[in-house]
C-alpha cells in the first residue's frame, strides 16, 4: 500500500486531468444522486462544501438546499494549525466570499454557527475514497476531527470514479463515511 502523500499525489493528478466538460457532466450525475437520496430528502440541516475547480461541483446541491428551505452550512476553518473547523450557516450563495485557500466561504461579518449535533447530512470532499467509506483528504484532518462530533448526521463522500481506490492508509483518527457516491456507483 502506498503512503498517504504518494497516494494523494497520484489521485490528485488523475482528478486534475479531467476536463472542465467531464467535471461538469460527472458532477451533474453525482449531484442528482445526492438529491435523490432518502437521507437528503429527510435532512433539515445539510453541511456541504464549496468546490475547488477540480472537485465535484456542489453549487446545484447548495442551491437545492436553500430552495427547499433547508439550512445550509459550509465548513469554516477556525484554526488551521489544529485542523479545526465549524459549520457556518449560509444565508445565500451570493453572500459567499473567497476565503482561506481561495474557497468560497461565509464572510466573517455574517458568521453564525450550527452545532455539529444539529446537522442531518454532511457531504464530504476527498482526494481518494474506498468502497467501504474510508477517505483520504488533503491532509489537514479537518473532517476527521469534525465528523465524530456530528453523530446524528449521515456522512456521504462525493468524488469522481477516478478517485476510487481499493484501500487508503487508515490510522486511528480516520473516520469512515456512511456512503460514497461517484458518477458510476
Amino acid at each position: 500500500m502506498q503512503n498517504k502523500k504518494e497516494l494523494r499525489s497520484k489521485i490528485l493528478t488523475r482528478r486534475r486531468d479531467l476536463t472542465k466538460q467531464q467535471i461538469r457532466q460527472k458532477s451533474d450525475i453525482i449531484c442528482g444522486k445526492v438529491l435523490s437520496l432518502a437521507a437528503y430528502k429527510k435532512a433539515d440541516c445539510v453541511m456541504a462544501f464549496a468546490s475547488m475547480p477540480d472537485e465535484v461541483q456542489t453549487k446545484h446541491i447548495m442551491e437545492d438546499v436553500l430552495l427547499k428551505g433547508k439550512q445550509l452550512c459550509l465548513p469554516y476553518i477556525v484554526n488551521i494549525k489544529e485542523g479545526l473547523m465549524r459549520a457556518a450557516v449560509v444565508s445565500s450563495l451570493s453572500a459567499l466570499v473567497l476565503g482561506k485557500a481561495g474557497i468560497l466561504s461565509v464572510p466573517e461579518t455574517e458568521l453564525h454557527f450550527v452545532e455539529p449535533e444539529q446537522i442531518s447530512l454532511v457531504i464530504v470532499p476527498g482526494v481518494a475514497f474506498t468502497k467501504d467509506g474510508y477517505r483520504l483528504g488533503m491532509g489537514g484532518g479537518f473532517y476527521d476531527r469534525f465528523l465524530p462530533k456530528a453523530p446524528n448526521a449521515v456522512k456521504i463522500g462525493i468524488g469522481f470514479s477516478v478517485q476510487q481506490v481499493a484501500s487508503v492508509p487508515v490510522d486511528k483518527y480516520d473516520f469512515p463515511l456512511d456512503k460514497v457516491i461517484t458518477e458510476n456507483s
